[in-house]
């Protein structure tokens, strides 16, 4: 299921719920978080359609901090998404972070130190919805996209291109996304073309896969890394 559906179907149930209290609670007011709730839902599910695809509404910046008036105005959708990776990081459903190779990561969301690997990484964020909250002395840089949707080839290649640096500086790197799954592993696969350690982004998917092995790569993600390859050949 993606985004939109995941996000815009709990919203229309949340507003259906707040229609059923209207003749029910004598005081309007109270229904209002239920409308803010649900009008952020239905927000969120336009903007990351496929169509639209625009990951900056939420306005987080290269640095990972995003604006009072944003921390305001989604919080449904922001808190909702950080209770939701702290709850599945407390399953234990999978490791944190994987190393694929020699001082590259991959991994999930580091809402706590002991989440980043080793050798104090360079970062590199692939949300749009998560906050940076540890390992503010490191290098970072935060290159936005949607749960689900992928970054775009552009995006992809200013990920590329800043995560060399850090390479050439002698810095691990650490790729990350919400769960370690999509849109950090569409990263991951083109550092390793570029860096000559795989040829293609498919090979790298399958480099990665080895080590990680619920990783998600779906078609979009595919077709934007065909798309940065062919633009770099």
């Amino acid at each position: 299921m993606g985004l939109s559906l995941a996000v815009g179907i709990p919203a229309a149930l949340i507003l259906a719920v707040g229609a059923a209290l209207l003749g029910v609670v004598s005081n309007r007011i109270f229904l209002l978080p239920l409308l803010h709730t649900s009008l952020i839902g239905f927000t969120v599910a336009l903007f990351s359609h496929p169509r639209i695809d625009n990951p900056r509404i939420l306005a987080k910046s290269s640095r990972g901090s995003f604006p009072i008036w944003s921390s305001f105005l989604f919080y449904p959708y922001l808190a909702g998404t950080r209770l939701y990776v702290r709850f599945r990081r407390r399953a234990g459903l999978e490791a944190t972070y994987t190393e694929v190779c020699d001082g590259l990561f991959v991994g999930a969301w580091p809402f706590q130190r002991e989440h980043i690997p080793p050798g104090n990484p360079a970062i590199l964020d692939c949300t749009n919805e998560l906050p940076r909250t540890v390992g503010l002395e490191l290098p970072y840089l935060c290159v936005p996209a949607w749960d689900t949707r992928a970054l775009s080839p552009e995006s992809i290649e200013l990920a590329v291109r800043w995560a060399l640096v850090q390479r050439s500086q002698s810095h691990p790197v650490f790729i990350h996304c919400a769960k370690g799954h999509g849109r950090s592993v569409a990263v991951m696969c083109a550092l390793l073309v570029a860096l000559g350690v795989v040829d293609d982004w498919k090979e790298g998917e399958s480099l990665i896969k080895r080590h990680r092995p619920k990783i998600s790569v779906n078609s979009a993600h595919r077709k934007s890394l065909q798309e940065w390859q062919r633009a770099r050949s």
